[in-house]
């Protein structure tokens, strides 16, 4: 593999921007460098690197469901798709994050891989990995409130190895295997 960076914005879980303090923290516990954007100018007036070197643009969102990240794709195109999307400042080309697309991903063509049913409640797990939640036959969201109350009914630890609380996937995944 080659040496590879992401740019992502990290978000408290009210929203706001996590700042360098939050960030600081967030990188020791999940072992991930944090530059700043001054590193990058440093890097990039010591290499001059340019988009003419670019073939793929992929840009992922680092999204944290009770401090659990997971990873969401916000744009995988190529660079030709890309470039008239992009706006020059004078000094550097800047996408808008905030106007790229974004659907809810449709999870109707996903293969269940498996499922359980607790009293009138149904969770599936989908091959990418989603948890759904349905009850009555109609899909719960937020589904996690859902989850803890079963498995607090079931016996399943809501706490994961560090403590925190589980994210929806890891929760429904222990959920289904408790339930068999």
């Amino acid at each position: 593999l080659e040496p590879a960076a992401v740019i992502v914005e990290i978000l408290n879980e009210d929203g706001t921007m996590a700042q360098r303090p939050e960030l600081e923290v967030f990188s020791e516990k999940h072992g991930i460098k944090v530059g700043t954007i001054a590193d990058l100018i440093h890097y990039r007036n010591l290499y001059d690197t340019t988009i003419e070197h670019v073939d793929r643009v992929v840009i992922l969102k680092i999204n944290l469901d009770e401090d659990e990240p997971s990873i969401e794709e916000l744009l995988d195109a190529p660079i030709a798709e890309v470039l008239p999307l992009l706006r020059d400042s004078g000094t550097k080309l800047i996408y808008p994050i905030s106007r790229t697309p974004r659907s809810a991903p449709d999870l109707s063509k996903l293969k269940r891989t498996t499922e359980s049913t607790w009293r009138n409640v149904r969770i599936a797990q989908l091959e990418n990995g989603t948890i759904v939640v349905e009850r009555d036959g109609v899909q719960v969201t937020p589904a996690l409130p859902v989850l803890r109350e079963i498995a607090r009914d079931v016996g399943v630890d809501v706490l994961n190895s560090m403590g925190n609380q589980k994210n929806t996937r890891t929760l429904g995944s222990d959920i289904i295997k408790a339930l068999g």
